[in-house]
């Protein structure tokens, strides 16, 4: 019973490890996730708002999703990024490391009428605490789009495929 137990443990934790990135609506502006809204009938404004632990292409490649699903949703079949733009928000961190405690011996000398007797002591001592600061950078990747229908233009890199850039990426993001 405990190798059993021990073996679905260990496979929860190896599933837990190898998430992938939070593709989802913020619950309010600034917060990770992604958002969109309407600026004209077929143009429409995405944004990911990435964390500290994404990197700027995951970050990208969450707001062409979005894009993708966005214009799926719409029933349009490819869409065109006319404005794209990527932002870094640098914070810095500080925390603190407790280095914990230390064992040390001092040295206790006794002397009477006869001599001296040296003895060491064990002594525990706190080791103090470290001041560590870390710049922490997250990205937010805005972009415009317009949604097209019917038979995609050729010849424009700023064109993708709805269907196809949705599945693609979300193989490569593990987004099923």
């Amino acid at each position: 019973m405990r190798p059993i137990f021990c073996l679905f443990a260990g496979a929860l934790l190896i599933a837990a490890c190898a998430t992938s990135p939070a593709y989802r609506q913020a619950s309010a502006p600034g917060e990770q996730g992604f958002d969109a809204y309407r600026i004209e009938n077929n143009r429409w404004r995405v944004s990911y708002t990435g964390d500290e632990t994404q990197t700027a292409n995951e970050v990208r490649d969450l707001a062409l999703l979005r894009a993708a699903d966005l214009t799926l949703e719409q029933d349009a079949d490819w869409f065109e990024v006319v404005a794209n733009a990527t932002t870094t928000d640098r914070d810095t961190r500080t925390r603190f490391e407790n280095r914990g405690f230390e064992t040390d011996y001092e040295l206790q000398r006794d002397c009477g009428l006869l001599g001296c007797t040296t003895r060491a002591q064990p002594v525990t001592r706190y080791g103090g605490t470290d001041t560590v600061r870390e710049d922490v950078l997250a990205y937010d990747q805005s972009m415009e789009i317009m949604l097209g229908y019917g038979p995609q233009p050729r010849g424009n890199p700023n064109v993708y495929d709805a269907s196809e850039t949705a599945g693609n990426l979300r193989a490569r993001l593990g987004q099923y």
